[in-house]
C-alpha cells in the first residue's frame, strides 16, 4: 500500500473530530432576501412579494434555497489568502492548490425573514486519493446543518480537495531480456563477398572484368622473336622497297660486259 504524502499524522490528528459553531446576531429580514434574490438574478415574487408569497401559504416573503448557506454573511471571518471570508477549515498543505470538489444540499423547510440562522459544521472525513494524472490529493469532506429554533431548515455535504502540483516520480521500468545478438544477412547495396586467395571462378555480374578486351584504337601485339607467320593487314611489310639511294650504292658492272 503506498505510504501518504499529503496526509502526514499531524495534519490527522489537527483535523479529524473538528466543529465550528457560527449563529447569526440577528434575524435574517426581508432586506437581505431581497437583495440576494435581485443579485442573483431572481426575480420570483415568492421572494419579493409578501402578499403573493401570503397568497401562496407562507406566512411572508421566503428566501431563495443557497442564501442560508452563506455562512460568511454572518460568521465574521476574516478573508483568507484567496479573498474568501466564509468557513474554511484552515488546511493549508504546501506545493497544493485548493478545489471545491462539490456540494450536496437538502433544504428541509423555506427560509423566512424572522430565522435567526445557525451553522453546525463538522469535518466528516480526511482521505488521500490519486487524481488520474497520478498527483496526490487531500480529500476533505464535511457536514454542515443549518437550524433556527432548533429547528432543521437545510443541510450542506461539502467536499474540498487539495491537489499536489507534482506528481509522484515515475515507477522504475524492468529491464529489457537480454540474448545473443543476431546477425543480420547482407543487403543488396552491400559490397560483394571477396572470394578467398586461389578460387577461381566466372566473374559475377558485379564483378570487373579481369583483362579489357582490346579496342581499335589500341595498338596491335607485338609478336615475340622469332616468332612467323603471314603479316597482318595491320603489320608493316618484312623488307621495305629499294629507294633511289639503294639504286645509287649498287656495283656497276665492268665495261664491255653491257650491250
Amino acid at each position: 500500500m503506498t505510504e501518504p504524502i499529503l496526509l502526514t499524522d499531524a495534519l490527522r490528528r489537527r483535523l479529524t473530530g473538528r466543529t465550528a459553531v457560527y449563529t447569526a446576531p440577528e434575524e435574517l429580514g426581508r432586506a437581505a432576501i431581497r437583495y440576494f434574490a435581485l443579485a442573483t438574478g431572481n426575480g420570483d415574487p415568492l421572494h419579493l412579494d409578501p402578499a403573493y408569497a401570503r397568497a401562496h401559504g407562507h406566512p411572508d416573503v421566503v428566501a431563495p434555497p443557497t442564501l442560508v448557506c452563506e455562512t460568511n454573511q454572518y460568521a465574521g471571518l476574516p478573508p483568507d489568502a484567496d479573498g474568501y471570508a466564509g468557513h474554511t477549515w484552515g488546511v493549508d498543505v504546501p506545493g497544493t492548490r485548493a478545489v471545491r470538489g462539490g456540494n450536496a444540499y437538502t433544504f428541509h423547510r423555506p427560509v423566512r425573514p424572522d430565522d435567526r440562522i445557525t451553522a453546525t459544521w463538522t469535518l466528516t472525513s480526511v482521505t488521500e486519493r490519486t487524481t488520474g494524472g497520478r498527483l496526490p490529493m487531500l480529500v476533505v469532506r464535511s457536514h454542515c446543518a443549518y437550524t433556527s429554533g432548533g429547528e432543521l431548515l437545510a443541510e450542506n455535504e461539502e467536499t474540498m480537495l487539495y491537489i499536489a502540483l507534482t506528481a509522484d516520480p515515475p515507477a522504475t521500468p524492468a529491464p529489457a531480456a537480454s540474448g545473443p545478438p543476431t546477425t543480420s544477412p547482407p543487403t543488396a547495396s552491400g559490397p560483394p563477398a571477396t572470394p578467398p586467395p586461389g578460387a577461381s571462378g566466372p566473374p559475377t555480374a558485379s564483378s570487373p572484368p579481369t583483362t579489357p578486351p582490346p579496342t581499335a584504337s589500341s595498338p596491335p601485339a607485338t609478336p615475340p622473336p622469332g616468332a612467323s607467320g603471314p603479316p597482318t593487314a595491320s603489320s608493316p611489310p618484312t623488307t621495305p622497297p629499294p629507294t633511289a639511294a639503294d639504286a645509287a650504292a649498287a656495283p656497276v658492272p665492268p665495261s664491255g660486259e653491257a650491250r
